[in-house]
């Protein structure tokens, strides 16, 4: 029996050895509609801005907000490449470039086509990109359009293995994004 038993022992150490730490993780790159909310920090020198934010993707087009701390302030996005409509102090505009108009209004620029993917922990497959990668194939650190993104943390949020905190960073502008909560939605 214990030649039996200690074979057995052996190989099924050996199976848990090989074990995944977490849950396998389905990638976010397929989802075409998800929403995301959590907080933001955004820091340019002397001056910070602290906050919460929701973005909502749908095949339609997106949704993002961003208010200051007890709703006041902030910025709202909605609209699909081509078209969008900006809300901020009051005021509605019309943009088909919002990487540009939105740059101006915050005072920096802003690559809001990049960062439904970043945000995933996913480079934008539309440009030049740099990526390191640990071994389980997570995305530990991201240089593109002239950011650099840094993934410290993920958590596990159902099937999907998400970042928990993304620092951007361009030399000018600091992000510290903290991810609360994740929801894949089905049309």
């Amino acid at each position: 029996m214990r030649r039996l038993v200690v074979p057995m022992l052996a190989g099924w150490l050996a199976a848990c050895g090989h074990a995944p730490l977490v849950p396998e993780d389905v990638s976010t790159a397929a989802i075409d509609a998800w929403k995301m909310t959590g907080r933001i920090a955004v820091a340019r020198g002397n001056e910070g801005f602290n906050g919460r934010f929701v973005w909502d993707e749908k095949p339609t087009g997106m949704q993002l907000r961003v208010r200051g701390p007890l709703g006041f302030g902030g910025i709202e996005v909605n609209g699909r490449e081509g078209g969008y409509t900006v809300i901020h102090g009051g005021e509605h505009f019309r943009t088909s470039d919002p990487e540009t108009e939105l740059s101006a209004l915050v005072g920096w620029w802003l690559p809001v086509h990049s960062l439904s993917a970043w945000l995933r922990a996913l480079p934008d497959e539309r440009f030049p990109f740099q990526a390191d990668r640990d071994p389980g194939g997570r995305l530990l650190h991201l240089t593109q359009r002239g950011w650099s993104a840094e993934y410290p943390s993920y958590r596990q949020r159902a099937e999907f293995l998400l970042p928990y905190q993304i620092l951007l960073d361009n030399g000018e502008v600091r992000v510290r994004v903290v991810v609360d909560r994740f929801e894949a939605k089905t049309n």
